[in-house]
């Protein structure tokens, strides 16, 4: 058995998401939202790739006690993802896919420069699962998407 702990860290990757923000007064507000972020990672004989649904709700609370200015952010979610990876031998060849679903959580901060405009910056983590595959032996691979988040936020 082959044993390769391949992160997706330190590479760019992309997503888009909505959210809908539920404002209960006093700098509390509860952000339920939906994402998709998409990692690759590749070089020479291996190709990783993470397309990653998630499900969060995130907790943010304005330090100003209004929905403008700096605030803290915590969530906690599911998320579901598909792994593939490739691997060559050289003349041998082998590939993986696999769905894994868990458990994803953020912390950070944030800054509304009104009530449509704001950025946040987080860390998000989510164990991506494990993804198997033979050539002449089996090969494990591990992934982990440890990734600080940058946002761009636009409130309609």
């Amino acid at each position: 058995t082959f044993s390769d702990s391949w992160r997706l860290d330190n590479r760019l990757g992309f997503g888009l998401g909505i959210q809908v923000p539920i404002d209960f007064g006093a700098g509390h507000v509860l952000r339920p939202k939906l994402d998709y972020l998409a990692f690759r990672r590749g070089s020479g004989d291996r190709r990783y790739k993470a397309d990653s649904f998630l499900l969060m709700a995130d907790y943010n609370y304005f330090i100003a006690e209004e929905a403008e200015g700096a605030y803290l952010i915590a969530g906690l979610g599911l998320h579901s993802t598909r792994l593939d990876a490739s691997r060559t031998f050289g003349p041998l060849a082998a590939s993986g896919r696999k769905t894994h679903p868990g458990l994803a959580y953020n912390v950070g901060l944030g800054y509304a420069f009104n009530k449509s405009v704001g950025v946040e910056l987080k860390y998000l983590g989510m164990d991506l699962g494990r993804l198997s595959f033979n050539l002449p032996g089996t090969y494990d691979t591990g992934f982990m998407a440890n990734s600080i988040v940058g946002t761009l936020s636009f409130k309609f």
